[in-house]
């Protein structure tokens, strides 16, 4: 869902796709949920685009508040974090949390 929601907020490509699939989701009152943490790394996400001079700091705390309005229901998850840690450690992961794409 990160992905898509910075393309409702960046133009970027598959930018009118994203938006076009969040007015569908809306006309069809459909219930969307992500975890509590969305938040955040759209935030980050955007932040990094400041950081490349891409959008200014007031375009990234627009863009986490447009996120916020859209409407997910944000899923607190603090049950699970132990569990995180076994499962990096079982999948031979180097990180418990982020995308972990060279291993």
């Amino acid at each position: 869902m990160l992905s898509s929601a910075v393309k409702w907020v960046v133009e970027e490509p598959y930018s009118p796709e994203a938006e076009r699939l969040l007015e569908k989701w809306k006309d069809e009152d459909v219930r969307t949920v992500a975890p509590g943490l969305l938040p955040y790394e759209v935030a980050n996400a955007l932040y990094k685009r400041v950081l490349r001079g891409e959008i200014s700091s007031d375009d990234d705390r627009r863009g986490v508040e447009a996120i916020l309005k859209a409407g997910p229901v944000l899923l607190d998850h603090t049950s699970v974090h132990g569990e995180a840690i076994g499962l990096a450690q079982e999948l031979g992961r180097r990180a418990a949390y982020e995308n972990d794409s060279e291993n």
